[in-house]
């Protein structure tokens, strides 16, 4: 199954937009899946030397939290993919994800509303780029959805995977 977006729309040949709305009711078991994003594939490319890379986002904030908390990694770091705007919401989840890291989180309803009225929202809610666009933003900001991170492999074929981790499964070093 082929899924992708550039600037925020379906490239021709993808079966399935960046959309998690458009994909909510789509049957993945047993089928393979290839996901391109205009900065989000990009940033998991250009990390592939750090020791270790997993996906965030605020649906799986406290699970990456718990799993950056429990693995005890000597350093940090936190790739912004989207460099439109210094304080988007790509600045602001990792700070939400140190917040609650350091045990003093940050208050996640001021951040949504800061974001609902932030210009990385415009092509989502003001002028939407695509009919899912309003739902998939309300989605984004569904905080702790999920209770797993998705850790980057790089097989010997050189293709990068994302494995599932689940938190509850973790041992104390992941």
């Amino acid at each position: 199954i082929l899924i992708g977006e550039r600037k925020g729309i379906k490239p021709e040949g993808c079966d399935h937009g960046n959309s998690p709305q458009e994909v909510k009711d789509v049957d993945f078991k047993g089928k393979t899946v290839v996901l391109t994003t205009t900065t989000g594939t990009r940033g998991v490319n250009r990390s592939v030397n750090a020791d270790e890379v997993i996906t965030s986002s605020f649906v799986n904030a406290k699970a990456v939290a718990d799993y950056i908390f429990k693995s005890r990694p000597n350093t940090v770091s936190f790739v912004c993919t989207d460099d439109s705007y210094f304080d988007n919401e790509d600045f602001l989840c990792a700070s939400y994800i140190k917040s609650l890291i350091e045990k003093k989180p940050l208050n996640f309803a001021e951040i949504k509303s800061y974001l609902r009225k932030h210009p990385c929202s415009y092509g989502y809610i003001a002028k939407p780029l695509t009919k899912y666009a309003k739902e998939d933003f309300a989605l984004s900001l569904t905080v702790d959805t999920f209770d797993f991170v998705l850790r980057a492999r790089n097989p010997e074929s050189g293709n990068i995977t994302l494995e599932k981790v689940s938190i509850n499964k973790c041992p104390l070093f992941c």
